[in-house]
C-alpha cells in the first residue's frame, strides 16, 4: 500500500492484521498514515503481524490504541521501520510498539508522545533482537516502568536520542533480563519519580554505553543517570548534571550489581537531599576517569583501579597506581544531542591515563593518545 491515509475510528478494530497463513506472510507500507483505530482488548491498535515480514517506510501511526502495542504489535516477525513516526498511541504494554520474539529494526524514525502502563514508547521482549538507529524516543509516558522503552530482549542502540520521557521506574528505559548495548546513545532530561532517571537496570540486565552521554536526568529516590540491580559498563561516556536523592550519577544496589567505568567523565550531578553520593553502590570500579564537582562524589565502596582524577579521596581508594587528587576543570559542551566534558589546556587530567588500559579513542572517536599518554576521562585533548 502506498500513499494512503486510513482511519478506522468507527470500526473499533485495527486497520491491518497480517496472520501466519501457510508460512510467513508479507506487508509493505510506504507513505501511509494509520489513524484513530484499535481495540483496547486486543494486540496491535492499527497493525498486528504474526509470523510475518513487515516493511514500514515513511509510515505514521497516530492515535491508535490496544492492550499491547498501541500503534503496532509484532509476534514472531521480521520488521523494519524507516523514516516512520509513532505518535500519540496508547496501550497497556508498548504505547507505540510491542514486539515479541521479533527481529525489529527502527531507523531514522521517531517514537513520541505515546503512553502505556509499561513501555511508554516501546515494549520489546523474548527471543529476537531490536536495533534502534538514528532515531528519537521522546516525550513518552509509562504509568509504571520504562517511560521511553521497556527492554526485555537483546537491543542495540546506535546514534539515537532518548529524552523527555517519564515513568516511576526507568524514565528513559527499563532493561530487564536482557542486554542493552548503546553506541552514541544520548539519554537526557528523562524523569523517574522513584528510581532510574535515565536507565533502570532490573534483574539479569546488562547496560553497556560507549561514546554516549547521560545528562539532565532526574530520579527522585535513586539513580539519576543509572540505577541498576545488575550490570552496567560505561566507556568513553559522560555523566553530567543528573539528579537524585541517592546516586545522582549512578546507583547500584544489591549483591548482584556491578558497575565499571573506563574513560568516563562524571561531574556536576546534584543531590536532592543532604546525604548520599553521586556514585554509590556495593561494587563500582573506575579507571582512567574523571569525577569532580559534587557535594560528595563517591561512596566508600567505590574503588579506583588506576588513573582516576578526582577531588574526592573516596574516588581514589583501593591503592591502585596513577590516581591524582585535584580538579580536572572540565567545561560542559553540548553538540547536537551529545553532552561532553571538555578538557582545557593545562588540565591536570592531560596525559595522566594509562595508555595500555585506555580506550583506543575518545567520546568523539578521536584516537588516543594525542600526547605522551592518553588523557583521563571521556575527552582526549587534541595536540
Amino acid at each position: 500500500t502506498v500513499g494512503d491515509e486510513i482511519s478506522a475510528a468507527a470500526l473499533g478494530e485495527r486497520v491491518f492484521h497480517v496472520p501466519n497463513v501457510r508460512g510467513t506472510t508479507f506487508l509493505e507500507l510506504d507513505g501511509v498514515t494509520l489513524l484513530d483505530s484499535g481495540n483496547s482488548s486486543a494486540q496491535g491498535g492499527c497493525l498486528l503481524a504474526e509470523s510475518a515480514r513487515v516493511d514500514l517506510n515513511n509510515t505514521t501511526f497516530d492515535g491508535c490504541a490496544a492492550s499491547d502495542g498501541g500503534g503496532a504489535a509484532f509476534v514472531d516477525s521480521d520488521v523494519t521501520f524507516s523514516g516512520s513516526n509513532l505518535t500519540s498511541n496508547e496501550a497497556r504494554q508498548g504505547g507505540g510498539v510491542y514486539a515479541e520474539n521479533t527481529v525489529l529494526a527502527v531507523t531514522t524514525s521517531s517514537v513520541q508522545s505515546n503512553s502505556a502502563f509499561d513501555g511508554g514508547g516501546l515494549f520489546v521482549l523474548g527471543d529476537g533482537h531490536a536495533v534502534i538507529k538514528e532515531s528519537l524516543i521522546h516525550d513518552n509516558v509509562a504509568e509504571r516502568a520504562g517511560g521511553g522503552a521497556w527492554i526485555q530482549m537483546a537491543t542495540t542502540g546506535i546514534e539515537t536520542a532518548i529524552h523527555d520521557n517519564q515513568a516511576i521506574y526507568g524514565g528513559g528505559a527499563l532493561v530487564f533480563d536482557a542486554p542493552f548495548v548503546g553506541t552514541q546513545v544520548n539519554v537526557f532530561d528523562n524523569n523517574a519519580s522513584r528510581y532510574g532517571g535515565g536507565f533502570y537496570g532490573h534483574q539479569r540486565a546488562e547496560i553497556e554505553l560507549d561514546h554516549s552521554s547521560l545528562y539532565g536526568n532526574w530520579g527522585s529516590t535513586g539513580g539519576g543517570g543509572i540505577y541498576t540491580l545488575s550490570l552496567a559498563y560505561l566507556y568513553n561516556s559522560t555523566v553530567h548534571e543528573n539528579s537524585a536523592f541517592y546516586g545522582a550519577a549512578v546507583q547500584s544496589v544489591g549483591g548482584s550489581s556491578f558497575v565499571f567505568g573506563n574513560n568516563v567523565s562524571i561531574a556536576d550531578n546534584q543531590h536532592l537531599g543532604f546525604i548520599g553520593f553521586a556514585i554509590e553502590g556495593p561494587t563500582i570500579r573506575l579507571r582512567n576517569s574523571i569525577v569532580e564537582r559534587h557535594f560528595a562524589s563517591c561512596s566508600p565502596s567505590v574503588d579506583s583501579i588506576g588513573y582516576v582524577v578526582s577531588t574526592d579521596n573516596n574516588c581514589l581508594s583501593g591503592g591502585a597506581p596513577g590516581n591524582l587528587s585535584g580538579p580536572a576543570n572540565t567545561v560542559a559542551q553540548t553538540v547536537g544531542t551529545e553532552r561532553r566534558l571538555v578538557l582545557q589546556p593545562g588540565s591536570i587530567a592531560i596525559d595522566v591515563g594509562n595508555t595500555a588500559s585506555c580506550e583506543s579513542d575518545d567520546q568523539r572517536f578521536l584516537s588516543r593518545p594525542q600526547g605522551l599518554s592518553c588523557d583521563a576521562g571521556a575527552y582526549e585533548l587534541e595536540n
